[in-house]
């Protein structure tokens, strides 16, 4: 899930000017992508062309991009390349054969971190830059609800550990490093909130992947919940009376989401 951990204005355009990723003064990536950064997460893969990087000449580079504090304090940039070939951690052993093969979506497992407390560590591996992910789930934002269904505590930690939460409305969601929304499902769209003491915040996701990693292509997955669309209509009263403190999405975007809504209909 997608909680701005990072001002946008902390991001080093320096970084993304050498990667050709600056014009006429803006950081040329789409909103979604910089909303994927600010949340602490990656990019979809980009294509990158005429690099000088280290006094290296490069051509053309498909990469993923994100970035993390550095020990002043400060936000820099990370490219997760294509690789060749994986590189496996330490901490997995058999296990990691089988996250490449797509046998497990992921799996999480203790291990012991460099200040020697044992932490709960969710590994995926991204099939895309052919690289294995390795999150904190003490670090994952878990919403309050989903479709404006209220997540229990089981849920909560399901989703905290990779698992796959259903809801009543046919919904079935889990989180995802890999992607730039953090999330996959079983449907193109979905809508999560967080409570929080000035209001509700409100995530309005759309062209999600399945929860394989591909995309959502049947009739069914393409149809608008009944969550869905009574969170969509939640989410205008609410801003409309001031109570939505915070909005991730372009008001167009959201707009157009709701006009869909009233012309696809809805499913359970």
């Amino acid at each position: 899930m997608q909680t701005k951990i990072y001002k946008e204005s902390e991001l080093p355009m320096n970084q993304f000017q050498e990667l050709g990723l600056v014009k006429d003064n803006q950081i040329s990536l789409s909103q979604e992508n910089i909303n994927a950064l600010l949340s602490g997460g990656r990019t979809e893969i980009l294509r990158l062309k005429n690099l000088n990087l280290d006094g290296e000449q490069i051509e053309e580079i498909d990469v993923k991009i994100s970035v993390s504090r550095n020990e002043a304090g400060e936000l820099e940039l990370k490219q997760h390349p294509v690789y060749k070939q994986a590189i496996r951690p330490q901490a997995l052993t058999l296990e990691a054969r089988e996250l490449e093969l797509g046998i497990r979506e992921n799996l999480v497992k203790m291990v012991k971190g460099e200040d020697g407390k044992d932490r709960e560590i969710l590994f995926e591996f991204d099939k895309e830059t052919r690289e294995f992910i390795a999150t904190d789930i003490s670090r994952i934002n878990v919403p309050d609800l989903v479709n404006n269904q209220e997540l229990t505590a089981a849920q909560k930690d399901a989703y905290r550990k990779g698992k796959e939460v259903s809801l009543d409305d046919g919904t079935t969601f889990r989180f995802a490093a890999a992607e730039k929304e953090s999330i996959r499902a079983n449907r193109i769209a979905l809508i999560a909130s967080i409570i929080l003491d000035g209001g509700i915040s409100y995530l309005v996701y759309h062209s999600l992947k399945n929860l394989s990693g591909g995309k959502n292509q049947n009739v069914e997955s393409e149809r608008l919940s009944e969550g869905y669309s009574t969170a969509l209509q939640d989410f205008h009263d609410q801003l409309e009376n001031g109570k939505a403190q915070k909005i991730t999405g372009d008001n167009n975007e959201i707009n157009q989401q709701k006009e869909e809504t009233r012309s696809r209909g809805v499913s359970r």
